[in-house]
Order: C-alpha cells, then structure tokens, then sequence
C-alpha cells in the first residue's frame, strides 16, 4: 500500500506493464495556495494549486484482468474493483490506527493477544505497571487503578471488531447494488468508529 499525489483526479485503476492492476481508493483533493513573488516587479502573486492524493494497492487478480479487458463499466468488474477497495481501506492507517501520547500507531491481532498475555501473567505476578513498545518508543503504562493496558487493549479489541463489522456490512452493500452509478458513488468510508485516543 502507498500514498501517490496526481496533478488531477485519479482514475478508478491502471493495467501496469507487468499485469497487476494498480487500484486507487480514498483520493482526498487538496488545495493549497502558492504565493509568488515577481523578480521584474517585485509584485506578489499567488495562485490555488489542486492535486489529488490518494492511496492505492496493486493486485494481480486473472479474473479482474478479464473483466477489465472485456468491459470495464460492467457491473461485475465494477463491483469487484470496489471490493478491492474497501479491503484495502479496511486494512489501512485510516482505519487501522490509534494515538497513544501523540504517536499513531496500530495492534494488529497477534500482538494484541500476545501483548493481553503479557499484561494478565505481569499483573498475577504483582507488577503494578509495564511496557508497550511502539516504533522504538517505550509506553509505560499501569497495570493497576481505574485504567489499565489490559482496558486499553480491550478498547483496542472492541474498536477493531467494530471496524470489522462495518467493513463487513460495507461488503455486503456491494452485493445489493444494482446499477454502474450507484456502484461508483458508493462511499465505504462512512460508519467507521472514532479512533482511539490514549
């Protein structure tokens, strides 16, 4: 997954050479203005300058490469590609993600329940606080009194089950579309919590 910047809206994917299809989701528009100064004159001139960000994930599906060959405007290769895309956004910072002390960062499962072993043999043991080690940085944090990492991962926990069930109920939306326009317009990005803030 990577974030690329365009100097106008991107399109919904591109064939590259090697066959993978390079699928765009989440474009964002930025404006920003540009302040110039002249050399001859000396006089101030600033302009808007649009570009689009977006993120994008490059797939090697056989059959999506089909259906993009034979008609890209089907509703099938249509409904396929925005599946692509909700996964990938799913599976994205602008889901998967909290802040702690500022930092943003993301538990995937596996540490989430290793570190939930962890925390629950640290805590029988009578330690009262410990460690979460995120991108080199120490966290310490309780393990005793009203908050503790243990409630921290289980926010941690409840936030990515809710974030999987609106995925989920995102893809079976697809299922139910009927026609190219509603297809495109769909927005998978609504219905997401708010991220965690610890």
């Amino acid at each position: 997954m990577k974030t690329v910047t365009w100097g106008w809206e991107p399109p919904q994917y591109e064939i590259l050479r090697s066959g993978l299809i390079r699928i765009f989701y989440y474009s964002e528009m930025i404006t920003k203005t540009v302040s110039r100064l002249d050399p001859e004159t000396e006089e101030e001139t600033s302009e808007e300058i649009t570009s689009w960000k977006c993120n994008v994930i490059e797939v090697n599906d056989k059959s999506l490469f089909s259906m993009i060959k034979e008609n890209p405007n089907s509703i099938e290769c249509q409904k396929k590609l925005l599946t692509y895309r909700i996964n990938a956004y799913d599976s994205s910072d602008h889901v998967n993600t909290f802040s702690i002390s500022g930092l943003s960062t993301w538990l995937d499962k596996a540490t989430r329940v290793g570190l939930k072993l962890r925390f629950e043999a640290e805590k029988r043991l009578g330690k009262t606080e410990t460690t979460l080690w995120q991108d080199g940085i120490q966290f310490p944090l309780p393990l005793t009194g009203d908050i503790t990492a243990l409630d921290m991962l289980d926010g941690i926990e409840l936030y990515a089950s809710s974030c999987y069930d609106t995925t989920q109920y995102h893809l079976g939306q697809v299922k139910s579309l009927t026609n190219i326009d509603e297809i495109k317009a769909y927005d998978y990005t609504v219905g997401y919590p708010e991220k965690l803030v610890f």
